[in-house]
């Protein structure tokens, strides 16, 4: 990065009679020019979430909201600014996830791609440059992908602040409307309004306009098309219309043809849970038309209540040819709505099944469709006191793991011979989920009581590497005889791993604090949990995209269950209020920030003090211009107004194209500039301290 600051600069911080008073100085003008931008860009195929709980491949949400907003076209690729009308993405503010809408939805070009392989089961794929959070000692740091080694901790969020906002009514209804052969019967008084509404349109006129396929409603029968079409006409909310509906079936919208499938009640809220168990038992063991092959009496009677409850269907217990089924007597009624509603495979549905969108977006739905999937495909091993699922998906596994993260649950995945599995081992993980489910099968729930209470910390999970010289500071916070408060610590400490149980029981013990022990209790008060680096390896990306979102607030969402990042000194400066209007952490024009005087003293804090500096402008404007290589004259525009100049240079990366041009930039301009160099606190070697000051930060490293 380049600073361009006005000469006024270097008169106005001394103490000298002859200054005039703030208000007649303009603001220096400080100009960004030459800075390398890192884009924050995953793989296509990566889960992303929204705050509303449900999960989007990377390029399935730039897809929906590319056509939203305003395109902007650079070298390799585009952007779309969307304003306040992004999707809204879960964001890391330091202390815990939030949500924050995305400003910008982003696609690049990209040949190469690194492969991080987690030690939770998790594969992520990213650009080289793309930033992780990462544990670094008790603290927490970005890593660029590409510097990522074996045994590195990549950190993600313990919980999620799930929104649970997602009209699904509105959702079912246009899923039933866009798929066709769906009717609906309304009930009259519920419906009273648009009834009357309806009566008074011409309905041959609406259907010349092609607003309906239809003039002709008997009894109140609607074909969900032609209903959505005139709710939406009317001016009524689709979901109170959801509402109005008393029965719902499956109809042919061909001329004479027979119409023999049941009606059925739609879902409401208050029997979500059954229609998760619903869900997730048939995705278990489940086949056409809704049957259920299963011997377990228990679980047959909870499927089968269920249908009542949901649906209002009935249902018979029979044996099959290898075992005993319940039959429900919903027809293809209840078999589209598995397929056409809900989103579930008709063919190859072991291998192709996923999680139901409704249950992504409803707790309740969810923890109902982890239940069936328990009592039917789940398995409690009295070897390693652990829970597993198994299925042929590992699509299936991949997103129940990442959507129980909200309910504080951490599982592994791990493939073999075809199969995929979801374990969650460790007693923390196994108490979340006894206390988020309650399965039907009486025998299974023992186990897991069993498993608990044998059950020991994770292996793959939350196991940090603390150096030799933090675990002697940690011992030193802590009473001689701690041993007797938190068994084998000293013991424990001993090793250069350790885990977060351990960390915690130390937490609780502290008795002679010092930066150590601070530092411990920062680390775990943001409530993250570490996944250590299995594996790295650059690929080839098969798509030649990646995609990205820009969160302007705190440069960072979650993907899959981890962090990624990005930061520019700027945004250190500004207290992260720059990145408003950029699209993937990449700036497009030359934007304005002001910073004011009050403020240059608060950043500049140990060094104004130490060398008794008068800040004696009103203030800074700074000028910042594009880092990426597509806008070269941009640059130009932002140098040609500075007098003075600081040329910032990543430590890590040395010189690049950017800096080559600033440099460029200011012969052309015979502007004067110091050089700084920025990350020296990730030189290898390097001890950081709490201190904002490099100054005093270097007084305190180790001579060697």
């Amino acid at each position: 990065a380049l600073f361009f600051i006005n000469t006024q600069i270097s008169n106005s911080i001394m103490p000298d009679s002859s200054i005039p008073p703030a208000n007649l100085l303009r603001q220096p003008i400080v100009v960004v020019l030459g800075h390398v931008d890192h884009g924050k860009c995953v793989d296509g195929e990566t889960l992303v979430w929204l705050a509303d709980g449900s999960l989007h491949k990377a390029k399935e949400l730039y897809d929906e909201f590319e056509p939203r907003g305003k395109k902007l076209e650079i070298d390799d690729g585009i952007a779309i600014e969307l304003g306040r009308n992004g999707p809204e993405l879960l964001s890391f503010n330091g202390e815990k996830m939030v949500p924050v809408r995305a400003s910008h939805v982003w696609k690049r070009h990209a040949k190469k791609l690194v492969k991080i392989r987690l030690s939770n089961g998790d594969y992520v794929k990213t650009t080289q440059e793309h930033p992780f959070l990462v544990f670094d000692d008790l603290s927490i740091r970005y890593k660029r992908a590409d510097e990522l080694a074996n045994g590195d901790i990549v950190l993600g969020p313990e919980r999620l602040p799930i929104k649970y906002a997602f009209n699904w009514k509105q959702q079912i209804l246009r899923n039933m409307a866009r798929s066709g052969g769906f009717v609906v019967l309304l009930d009259e008084k519920k419906s009273g309004n648009f009834l009357a509404h309806l009566k008074s349109e011409n309905k041959q006129a609406l259907k010349k306009q092609g607003i309906i396929s239809t003039s002709v409603f008997p009894a109140s029968r609607f074909r969900v098309s032609d209903f959505v079409a005139l709710v939406e006409k009317f001016g009524f909310s689709l979901s109170e219309a959801y509402d109005w509906i008393a029965m719902f079936k499956n109809a042919s919208p061909k001329w004479r043809a027979g119409h023999t499938s049941l009606y059925l009640k739609l879902p409401s809220e208050r029997n979500f849970r059954n229609l998760g168990y619903f869900l997730g038992a048939w995705v278990g063991d489940g086949s056409t038309n809704g049957m259920l092959h299963n011997n377990d009496t228990d679980v047959q009677r909870a499927y089968q209540a269920a249908l009542i409850d949901v649906f209002g269907v009935t249902s018979k217990v029979k044996r099959g040819h290898t075992c005993w089924m319940v039959a429900p007597n919903g027809g293809k009624t209840l078999s589209r709505f598995l397929s056409d509603i809900c989103g579930l495979p008709v063919k190859e549905k072991s291998s192709k099944v996923c999680l139901p969108w409704i249950c992504q977006v409803n707790e309740d739905c969810f923890k109902g469709f982890v239940e069936g999937w328990f009592d039917t495909d789940g398995y409690v091993s009295p070897l390693n006191n652990c829970i597993e699922f198994t299925t042929k998906s590992g699509k299936l596994a991949r997103e129940v793991a990442v959507r129980a993260v909200s309910l504080g649950i951490q599982g592994t995945l791990y493939e073999k011979k075809g199969y995929h599995f979801l374990r969650i081992a460790n007693r923390r993980f196994l108490e979340a989920f006894l206390k988020a489910f309650t399965p039907h099968l009486a025998r299974r729930l023992d186990r897991v009581k069993d498993a608990i209470a044998v059950s020991s910390t994770s292996r793959l999970i939350d196991v940090y590497p603390l150096s030799e010289c933090m675990r002697i500071q940690i011992k030193k916070s802590l009473p001689a005889k701690i041993n007797r408060s938190v068994p084998y610590l000293t013991k424990y400490m001993k090793k250069s791993q350790v885990s977060s149980q351990i960390l915690i029981q130390i937490a609780r013990h502290v008795t002679k604090p010092n930066e150590a022990s601070f530092s411990l209790q920062q680390f775990l008060s943001k409530n993250l949990h570490g996944f250590r680096v299995v594996s790295s390896e650059v690929c080839e990306n098969a798509s030649g995209w990646v995609y990205d979102f820009t969160i302007p607030e705190f440069q960072n969402f979650l993907a899959e269950r981890v962090i990624i990042h990005n930061t520019t000194l700027l945004d250190r400066i500004r207290q992260s209020k720059v990145a408003l209007k950029e699209a993937g952490k990449i700036t497009q024009h030359i934007g304005a920030s002001e910073i004011t005087a009050k403020e240059i003293s608060e950043i500049g804090g140990d060094l104004v003090n130490r060398f008794k500096v008068a800040v004696q402008i009103p203030g800074l404007l700074f000028l910042d211009t594009p880092g990426h290589e597509a806008f070269t004259s941009l640059r130009e525009r932002g140098g040609s107004l500075a007098d003075i100049a600081v040329l910032v240079i990543d430590i890590r990366q040395g010189i690049q194209p950017q800096t080559l041009e600033s440099m460029r930039i200011l012969k052309q301009f015979k502007t004067p500039f110091l050089v700084a160099l920025t990350k020296i606190d990730q030189v290898d070697g390097w001890m950081k301290t709490k201190h904002n000051s490099f100054l005093r930060s270097l007084e305190e490293q180790a001579e060697h």
